[in-house]
């Protein structure tokens, strides 16, 4: 016979452990887990239908008190097996998102850096290109003239994106939270 709650306290060990592992590793762990569940899940469907027929066969009546008593225990415990059985798919389906959520942040930032990174080179390389394809030649101290403005003006814009881009998140928030506080 399964042993039940040794199975389902074993799956919430993993949930609860791997929080600290790699992303790559969490995921699966994570994915194993809800497979776990959903063949736990079946195991107790079988059981259930099992106690079900066992009703079926018998006429109220001819089934003995003890087994009768002992089948309703079963099917008690079943339906709560049951419920710890969806509650904990529901947890590992959220650590799952909240997962994927997190490891998109973190690419979104790698974004952002690879962003930041392009507002320094594109000016250089809009002020090389610019002197490379005439035909006449230039001294250098006047390519770095032309490439430090851009230079500047490329970061006053992105500091001034980076602030209104602010401005607007913080008006979003206080958006959601007054239409929370409406509720």
């Amino acid at each position: 016979m399964l042993n039940w709650p040794k199975g389902l306290s074993a799956i919430r060990q993993s949930i609860r452990h791997s929080s600290k592992a790699p992303v790559a590793l969490t995921s699966l762990d994570l994915h194993r887990s809800l497979s776990e569940l959903l063949f736990l899940q079946e195991l107790n469907r079988y059981q259930q239908a099992f106690i079900h027929r066992v009703f079926l066969a018998y006429p109220e009546d001819d089934l003995p008190g003890e087994l009768e008593y002992r089948l309703n225990c079963i099917r008690h415990q079943e339906s709560h097996y049951q419920e710890t059985i969806e509650f904990l798919e529901r947890r590992v389906e959220n650590a799952i998102n909240l997962l994927f959520n997190v490891t998109s942040f973190d690419e979104t930032r790698s974004i952002n850096r690879l962003t930041y990174l392009a507002f320094v080179f594109a000016p250089v390389s809009f002020a090389t290109s610019v002197w490379g394809m005439t035909e006449f030649t230039i001294a250098p101290k006047w390519v770095a003239a032309l490439a430090m403005p851009l230079l500047i003006l490329s970061f006053f814009i992105a500091w001034l994106s980076t602030i209104i881009s602010r401005k607007l998140d913080l008006r979003r928030v206080k958006h959601w939270t007054d239409e929370e506080k409406r509720r």
